[in-house]
């Protein structure tokens, strides 16, 4: 991303890197700060990556985590659902953007340059999804879970792989990637 030569700009550019290598750093030392657990009590875990969308916590399974990037050069899409942020080249690879907080419903707010972009995958299938905030990674007990919870309705309820005692709402990325409604395959013709 190129910037004028504007030495506000850049100083602001600059501190916005350092508070975000900060935060980075902080979530990195508190996760290394957790004692670490044997070998035979790490089997009933889910390590998960949490994020915040719309002032509620989310999780997805690291396994189904490629990488978690900080939203940039986003190329817009003509005619796209209204939940499709746009797309990004990812070394290459064209990758679909999604605003997962327009497509499950919740409340909207504006993107920054704090927002990050999540990219999970699933067989050959690529998708990256926006989150307010990502807090960072931790291990939930499998007994933890509740699979279902009666107040969670519409397309969230869909994609759920559960819900834990502390309120962190689980998807199944594996669902999402295989729903038709996430999957957007039209064809312009001349």
């Amino acid at each position: 991303m190129e910037t004028p030569n504007n030495p506000q700009l850049d100083q602001e550019h600059r501190n916005i890197l350092v508070f975000m290598k900060r935060a980075v750093l902080k979530a990195r030392a508190r996760v290394l700060a957790k004692p670490r657990l044997k070998e035979e009590d790490k089997t009933d875990l889910v390590e998960v990556v949490q994020f915040i969308l719309s002032g509620e916590t989310y999780a997805v399974q690291t396994s189904d985590i490629r990488e978690v990037l900080y939203l940039k050069d986003v190329t817009k899409l003509p005619s796209a659902p209204s939940f499709v942020v746009g797309v990004i080249s990812l070394r290459g690879q064209i990758i679909v953007i999604i605003d997962i907080r327009r497509f499950f419903e919740l409340p909207q707010a504006e993107f920054s340059v704090f927002n990050k972009v999540i990219i999970v995958e699933h067989g050959d299938v690529v998708l990256g999804f926006t989150a307010d905030e990502v807090t960072g990674v931790r291990n939930i007990d499998h007994s933890s879970i509740q699979l279902s919870l009666p107040s969670l309705a519409g397309k969230r309820a869909k994609f759920l792989r559960g819900i834990t005692t502390d309120r962190v709402t689980i998807l199944d990325v594996e669902k999402m990637l295989q729903d038709s409604e996430l999957l957007v395959n039209e064809e312009v013709t001349d």
